[in-house]
């Protein structure tokens, strides 16, 4: 792994840094099926790490032919959370139809530690048995200490559909509390969820809640949770706390869900900084943004609403209109203590024509997005402004690309070198119109200070790997070739491309057989961070089923996964 540790996702488990080398053990890829027409197949699958790229490839198991839905998932975590060399699946807790035709939950156990063939069993976890035409819908997890995956539990909801609601959204029904380690005789604990509506759920209409767990150690500090009735955020010890009074109320007068600030989230759709919350709260007296700490205080860190944070390895970044001014800015604070804002850059505020966005930090600049709009006609131009001090204008790195908008963009440095030797990834999407629309992709590799590296063929696309990594091996996607020209990457070829080289390696199927992205579908992937893995799918522009896909960077190869008349996802 490298030498830096920086959270541009803010997720709560890792940096988005390079992967290391990775060696057994594996671990289990859980993938749905779903019926795509009369003919395709129900249930949940797993594929075993180890065998990805090995020949012959490796058969999908099916764990249950039941519709599966994912109910909470948790992953081993290898070192520290500041210093960690690996995250894999570890735990996951679903429900499905068992033999007597009513819904249950099931625990399964995806770790491989001895590189089995043998798939893992599901076990049931409580006596929750749930007739049609009730069904269960996700509410939320946590975990009392995020260094053991077996301390999950999940929130559900279980309520009856109607033809104007989901589950989710049914405002009858029952919350239950549910751990992994409950066996099937055990009952689920009923919570008290305060907020439905007799037209909307609790969840529904306050908003989920998050959980937070302080760092280093991992244990759960809380559960907070905006109450529409009291008009409170609310901080409870544990979930079980939903049905006594809360722990503590950070802020009162709280007008809606408070607003997170992060721009993208872990696979546990969790988007904490260091076990922190940023979020902003509309009050009385406008937007005030709050660090919401494990220990469930509220403290400020910006007097108006900040959103698009993201940080490097000493300082937070984002932009924010204070409180009484129409005019925004970008930001700056130091991580460590998160109360005097910097102003980076004036005069950056989001309209109907203009749009900000912020891509990432070397440590020396912030990069920017900025994209214009003047009725059908639009442009992109990245700019740049230096950390820590004020600037009165942005220096334009590149562009402005007339007609184009940022389809991709991301930071990552060569194997083993700091933040500052970052190059910035940039992929460009075209759209024309003469009868039917046209789409094109257009890529840049480019130093944050503009100086341009390489361009790579027409209708290529950068892609990095995800929430939990940039890289893997030090390596992010080129999708190159394409020919689609309705939005998709079909006709392309894949490459691993090592970060500070001037060439990819060709991903193949296993055997060595050349491989080309189907016509109209987009590949989407996740890598696992400390491992050479990637899960994720192919989803097609024109409807067609999906098709899973793992990649097993170390050997080059991609392994689709798909069946007759059936859409295959990833379950993480």
């Amino acid at each position: 792994m490298k030498n830096r540790r920086r959270m541009r996702a803010l997720a709560i488990m890792l940096a988005l840094g390079t992967s290391v080398a990775w060696a057994s053990p594996g671990f289990w890829m859980p993938f749905s099926a779903t019926p795509a027409t009369t003919g395709g197949k129900t249930g949940l699958l797993v594929v075993p790490s180890f065998a990805v790229g090995s020949s012959p490839a490796p058969t999908p198991s099916f764990i249950t032919t039941a519709e599966p839905t994912l109910l909470g998932a948790t992953f081993t975590l290898v070192g520290t959370f500041t210093a960690p060399t690996s995250v894999t699946p570890a735990l996951l807790i679903y429900s499905a139809k068992g033999a007597d035709g009513n819904l249950h939950l099931y625990g399964l156990n995806l770790t491989n530690p001895t590189n089995s063939s043998t798939p893992p069993k599901p076990v049931q976890i409580t006596n929750l048995s749930v007739k049609a035409p009730n069904v269960i819908c996700a509410a939320g997890q946590s975990q009392s200490n995020l260094t053991v995956p077996s301390t999950l539990s999940v929130v559900i909801h279980v309520a009856t559909p109607t033809a104007t609601s989901s589950c989710a959204s049914a405002p009858t029904g029952t919350y239950y509390l549910a751990a992994y380690t409950n066996s099937a005789t055990t009952a689920p604990t009923v919570l008290k969820i305060p907020g439905g509506t007799s037209t909307l759920s609790a969840i529904t209409n306050d908003g989920s809640f998050v959980a937070l767990n302080s760092q280093p150690s991992g244990l759960l500090g809380g559960i907070l949770y905006w109450d529409s009735v009291t008009h409170d955020e609310n901080f409870y010890s544990t979930p079980a706390g939903f049905n006594g009074a809360p722990s503590k109320v950070p802020v009162t007068g709280v007008k809606g869900t408070p607003l997170a600030c992060i721009g993208a989230s872990s696979f546990n759709s969790l988007n904490q900084l260091g076990g922190d919350y940023l979020a902003a709260v509309n009050t009385a007296k406008g937007y005030v943004s709050y660090v919401f700490t494990p220990a469930g205080a509220a403290n400020e860190f910006f007097a108006g609403q900040a959103s698009g944070c993201i940080t490097d390895a000493t300082h937070l970044y984002f932009l924010g209109t204070p409180t009484g001014l129409t005019t925004g800015a970008l930001y700056q604070e130091t991580l460590s203590s998160l109360t005097a804002p910097l102003t980076l850059l004036p005069g950056v505020t989001s309209s109907a024509t203009l749009q900000y966005s912020l891509i990432g930090s070397n440590t020396a600049v912030v990069v920017i997005d900025k994209n214009a709009f003047a009725g059908t006609t639009f442009s992109t131009t990245l700019e740049t402004v230096p950390v820590g001090v004020k600037s009165t204008s942005a220096k334009t790195i590149a562009g402005p690309y007339a007609g184009a908008t940022l389809w991709a963009g991301f930071l990552a440095a060569p194997t083993g070198q700091p933040a500052i030797d970052d190059q910035l990834f940039v992929t460009l999407r075209s759209e024309t119109f003469s009868g039917t629309p046209k789409v094109t992709y257009s890529s840049h590799l480019l130093a944050p200070s503009g100086v341009s590296i390489l361009t790579p063929p027409a209708n290529t696309v950068w892609q990095a790997f995800g929430p939990l990594t940039n890289e893997l091996n030090g390596e992010v996607l080129e999708i190159t070739g394409i020919t689609d020209t309705d939005g998709g990457f079909g006709g392309a070829s894949l490459h691993l491309w090592p970060v500070g080289h001037t060439s990819g390696l060709a991903i193949t199927l296993t055997g060595g057989a050349s491989y080309k992205v189907p016509a109209t579908y987009l590949l989407s992937t996740a890598g696992f961070f400390g491992t050479a893995i990637a899960e994720g799918a192919l989803f097609s522009a024109t409807n067609k089923p999906s098709i899973g896909v793992a990649i097993n960077a170390s050997k080059t190869v991609i392994f689709p996964i798909s069946f007759l008349n059936t859409s295959v996802l990833p379950m993480l």
